[in-house]
């Protein structure tokens, strides 16, 4: 390049330089306009690292000699929100109305983002107290069943088992009934709830 200048006269060397200067100029704008223009911002990106993006590429792209009018960027700060972010910049733009303002939209976003991430804190904080509360009733709970060794069953420990013991076992008549062995006799007067052979004691 240096060489090429050289054997030129000034006014040569300066056509040239301005003609290369416009290519690469042209080839600038496009590709951050482009860029620019299309820029979204990423389920990751936190909203303050989509401002930081958006106003390095406006400055590129301005200083490639674009000028984006305040409502042109606007359109397209919020069309490159997520749906849940765009949703919000509505809202405050609803309120700000003939005024529209960029700052102030961008810290109700902000603000937002912030409220948001509390909220999922406190749910995450919950979510773990309900679980340990959960785990330790369902601990208090096994500890306090009791079940015999020799039938397996609940509610009574080893020296009161009918199986060790048969001696311990009621007469008929005192014999605690299992929900299971009873049902309900429809054809009765009084609809009583009747024993179902074979059911009356059984342990």
């Amino acid at each position: 390049m240096k060489a090429e200048l050289e054997s030129k006269t000034a006014s040569e060397a300066y056509t040239l330089l301005r003609e290369r200067s416009s290519r690469t100029g042209i080839s600038s704008y496009c590709t951050v306009g482009t860029k620019f223009c299309s820029l979204r911002q990423n389920p990751q990106q936190t909203i303050q690292e989509y401002i930081t993006k958006f106003d390095t590429l406006r400055t590129q792209y301005e200083a490639a000699g674009a000028k984006v009018d305040i409502s042109v960027q606007m359109t397209l700060f919020v069309n490159g929100l997520q749906q849940q972010y765009s949703k919000e910049a509505f809202s405050e733009l609803n309120k700000q109305k003939e005024n529209p303002h960029m700052e102030a939209l961008r810290q109700a976003l902000i603000r937002y983002a912030a409220f948001e991430k509390n909220q999922q804190e406190i749910a995450r904080t919950t979510s773990r107290v309900e679980s340990t509360t959960i785990g330790g009733n369902q601990g208090q709970q096994a500890q306090g069943a009791v079940v015999c060794s020799t039938c397996k069953r609940h509610n009574h420990p080893p020296e009161d088992c009918w199986q060790l013991h048969p001696g311990k076992r009621p007469p008929p008549g005192m014999r605690p009934s299992r929900a299971v062995g009873r049902r309900f006799d429809e054809g009765s007067e009084e609809g009583a709830i009747r024993e179902m052979p074979g059911e009356v004691g059984r342990q």
